[in-house]
């Protein structure tokens, strides 16, 4: 790993990830959803992974009756994929 240099301007050069996040302070709110596992909103806390895997569990089905012509029914969204998607913008 490269150590934390200073180049002649005294800038820092050459910055490993490990000196990157040795200066890294966590704010109240990160503490504070790191112990509860919550968000401020309330929300169990999801890495992106698992937040995408949970937007996956979403279909979508088209229902036909008799004589109708297909009616695309509503998803069902949970709390949390309502709100991933207001915040990215998206409308399922």
């Amino acid at each position: 790993m490269h150590a934390c240099r200073k180049d002649t301007a005294g800038n820092t050069a050459h910055l490993s990830y490990s000196c990157l996040r040795s200066g890294a302070k966590r704010s109240i709110a990160a503490e504070r959803k790191a112990s509860t596992k919550l968000t401020d909103e309330g929300f169990e806390a999801h890495s992106f992974q698992t937040l995408l895997v949970h937007l996956s569990t979403l279909t979508r089905n088209t229902v036909q009756l008799r004589d109708q012509p297909d009616t695309p029914p509503f998803p069902m969204l949970t709390p949390l994929q309502r709100r991933a998607f207001e915040l990215i913008g998206v409308k399922p």
